[in-house]
């Protein structure tokens, strides 16, 4: 597996950029610019082609044909020091301390690149654009056409390279610990919002970011982040659930399930039956295979089980990577899986009573179907 090294990660990211640049060419864009913003699910560009944070307000990277680091423009001098820090390129200003904001250092960036092309690519305006930048941004590109390539960034992102699959192994390995400690502090009458402080600890201490923690304790799929003062009791029966991205800002979901003793016997054949349905429907995740047969298997292996399945409680599975769901748009049922993708899995057959245990990883498309990114293994601990 490739070594996790901040030297490998820039050699990924000028990989990345390089496809970019191909793809300028083949459309005939004069460059491409990539909106981020300072929250979850609106920074994943950033990440993918500088790996900088952003913690609030807006930023913009601009990508050209020749230049081999793409231009990374904040408004703050502070969000710049930070993307200092961080970054694989060294193209970083601010705006802060001039006459004009980052939209209209964009447009000025833009037209100093073009050579004969007035064609300007976008992507993910729908997600990170307010009203008044997307009016700032066409006035001050007047002349030029804008082209949405949040398509082909997506096509690039979708697939995960040796390096992304190694950072994205490690962060399961992390996210497992954290499980780990969560199982050590875990006993009746603990605040359930202090014990999951205690794994998000461990995250955050190897360099986790973005994130957040929540909690099943009624068998429903629903995890939610208790009240302050909810105390864990001796007959709960805890599903976990820990997401987060982190320390290069690829995300995990993780769940699993803990108790005081056995299970009730109806949960725990319930829960028995979910590990059938995520074995088997992994084995039927192929490249070639349509993302839909997750579902399809998940509900199949409930089914001939004897329980009335209702529905499906979210996405059976979906793209993961520097965003949480790291596409616009979640693919739909009849897409395709393709080798190296990498998924949140979490098969969410919804059986009568509106129940279910949400059970959740990371997990790589091969050609012997989808395999765990971590060393979590099954998704029951009993706490003696």
């Amino acid at each position: 597996m490739v070594q996790i090294t901040k030297e490998n990660l820039t050699k990924d990211v000028q990989r990345r950029i390089a496809r970019l640049q191909d793809i300028m060419k083949e459309k005939d864009l004069s460059a491409v610019i990539l909106p981020a913003a300072g929250a979850p699910g609106m920074n994943g560009l950033l990440r993918y082609f500088t790996n900088a944070e952003l913690w609030a307000g807006k930023a913009f990277v601009i990508v050209t044909p020749d230049e081999p680091e793409p231009l990374l423009i904040y408004w703050s001098n502070y969000a710049a020091a930070w993307g200092e820090e961080m970054a694989t390129t060294s193209r970083i200003e601010s705006t802060i301390m001039t006459d004009y904001g980052p939209i209209d250092r964009v447009c000025e960036v833009v037209k100093e690149s073009a050579r004969g092309s007035k064609r300007v690519g976008l992507a993910n305006r729908d997600v990170t654009f307010l009203m008044q930048e997307w009016v700032d941004l066409t006035d001050g590109l007047k002349g030029f056409e804008i082209v949405d390539v949040t398509d082909d960034v997506n096509e690039m992102r979708v697939i995960k390279s040796p390096f992304e699959i190694a950072v994205m192994d490690n962060l399961g390995r992390i996210m497992a610990e954290a499980f780990d400690i969560y199982e050590a502090n875990l006993k009746p009458g603990v605040r359930a919002w202090e014990v999951a402080a205690m794994a998000e600890a461990h995250i955050k201490g190897q360099g986790g970011y973005w994130g957040r923690q929540k909690y099943s304790l009624d068998q429903r799929p629903y995890t939610i982040p208790t009240p302050l003062d909810r105390k864990l009791q001796k007959d709960d029966v805890i599903l976990f659930e820990l997401v987060y991205a982190g320390p290069y800002g690829y995300w995990c979901e993780m769940t699993s399930v803990f108790s005081f003793g056995d299970l009730p016997a109806d949960a725990k054949r319930r829960l028995d039956t979910t590990e059938r349905a995520i074995q088997e429907s992994a084995k039927a995740a192929v490249p070639g295979a349509h993302k839909g047969i997750v579902g399809e298997v998940s509900d199949r292996v409930f089914t001939e089980a004897g329980y009335k399945v209702i529905g499906n409680h979210t996405r059976h599975c979906h793209t993961i990577g520097t965003d949480e769901v790291d596409l616009r748009a979640p693919l739909p049922p009849e897409a395709e899986l393709r080798e190296n993708m990498v998924l949140s899995y979490h098969p969410a057959t919804l059986l009568e009573g509106d129940l279910a245990f949400l059970i959740s990883d990371n997990y790589v498309v091969t050609k012997g179907g989808a395999v765990r990114l971590s060393p979590l293994k099954g998704h029951h601990r009993i706490i003696e």
